[in-house]
């Protein structure tokens, strides 16, 4: 998400300073392999639900709205299964 035009510019300060230490935005290369797994689409909606979570007054849905997904992705990671 970080490679996508002008994702940094909706981040909040915390969350532009964490993005260096943890060394940037992917390159090509990384983010390629990142979309090539099948959990890449939940991973990336739950980055983007975090976000959108960070605005100050933004109401976003309560964790009941996620606790399929979360249950999902929980048994997946249990079994192995990327």
């Amino acid at each position: 998400m970080a490679s996508e035009g002008g994702y940094g510019g909706v981040l909040a300060g915390d969350s532009v300073a964490s993005l260096l230490r943890q060394g940037g935005a992917m390159t090509e290369d990384e983010a390629e392999d990142f979309l090539a797994r099948p959990w890449a689409a939940d991973a990336l909606a739950l980055r983007r639900a975090d976000d959108r979570a960070k605005v100050e007054g933004l109401e976003v849905p309560d964790l009941a709205r996620w606790a399929a997904l979360l249950r999902d992705l929980s048994g997946k990671a249990g079994r192995g299964v990327s």
